[in-house]
Order: C-alpha cells, then structure tokens, then sequence
C-alpha cells in the first residue's frame, strides 16, 4: 500500500505501521509524505527552505513519477488536504479554490487501474481559520471518482484523536491508530 499524505504521515507512521502490519492479513505500507505541502505546493506562508524557493506546483507529480516508476502497489491511500484549507488559491498553488480539478491533477499521476481510498477532514476539530476550506476540500473529495474515507464522521466526535483541538491540525497517538483502523476496515472491505 502507498500512502501519499502530509505530516500526519510522518507523526503517525510507527503508529500506522503497526495496525496494518500485526494483523493474519497484513497490509505491507509503504511512506511517502512531505510536511506542510497540499495537491499542488506548500501552504500559504510556509516553506520547508529559506535557502530558495518552495519546489514548484508539480511536486506530487514528480515524487510519484519516481516511485511508480520502480514499484507496484495494490492500493494507495491519500491523507491530504489540510494545508490547502488556509487560502483559496489558484488551480496551480496551495489552496481550496478549483480543488475538483486539483484532485483530478493527482488522481492523473497515479495508475488507472490501482484504487485509490482518501480520507476527508474532521472539520470540527481542525483549526476554525480552516472551517471554510475544510468544507470546500471535503465537498470536492466527496464528488471525487475514489474510495473516500469518512474520517470526518469518525474523528469529529472525538476530540482526543487531535493533539490540540482547534489550534493544531495534527492527530494525536489515538487519533494515528483510529485512522489507520478505518483505512485497514476500507482496504479489508475493498479486498474481501
């Protein structure tokens, strides 16, 4: 399994590894996240270098380029989106605005025939700055030709699978294994 996300992914890895690993059928996971970037570049006012710019708007397109390019999946699973719910953007920056069409821009670069599961945002505990793009990003998700992952109707009721409610998009050590528990009950499904 590829999993393609944001920092949630690296916090959560070791957590995320070993729910889909200790199991009769594990899943074997492979990483492959980059903090603070969205579809199409990092969020606003953030950049991982001060030494040159922020790499331009086809990162995912290039890093996945690189990875298909040498190995196979059975399925991928996306958890991106909260660094674009700051601003609206443009179709070729950070941002919600045109996201129908950002998502379809990733959803080009990975193979047809692989599918693809990603999770939406618990709204209600994300950052209230973030309400209005949460809202744009998961409606976009849910017109989106995948296997959306209802995490927002899981996590919202549960304040303790974030860090800092509110203040930090991050999960928490509960809110690392709840998510890869859903993703391991959608693969679990998709595969039966």
């Amino acid at each position: 399994m590829l999993f393609i996300g944001d920092s949630n992914l690296v916090r959560g890895a070791s957590q995320i590894t070993a729910v889909l690993e200790n199991r009769a059928n594990g899943y074997l996971p492979s990483f492959t996240p980059r903090g603070g970037i969205g579809i199409r570049g990092y969020k606003t006012g953030w950049c991982p270098t001060t030494a040159q710019p922020c790499p331009s708007s086809d990162y995912w397109q290039v890093r996945l380029g690189n990875i298909l390019a040498t190995t196979s999946f059975d399925a991928i699973v996306i958890n991106l989106g909260i660094n674009d719910t700051t601003t609206v953007g443009t179709l070729t920056t950070s941002g919600y605005g045109d996201y129908d069409a950002k998502i379809a821009w990733l959803l080009a670069a990975l193979p047809a025939d692989v599918p693809v599961f990603w999770s939406n945002l618990p709204r209600a505990l994300e950052p209230a700055g973030t309400f209005n793009g949460c809202g744009a990003v998961n409606a976009a998700l849910a017109r989106a030709s995948l296997h959306l992952l209802p995490w927002a109707g899981i996590a919202s009721s549960h304040p303790e699978y974030m860090i800092s409610v509110g203040k930090d998009p991050h999960y928490s050590e509960a809110g690392h294994l709840a998510w890869s528990r859903m993703v391991v009950a959608a693969l679990d499904s998709y595969f039966a």
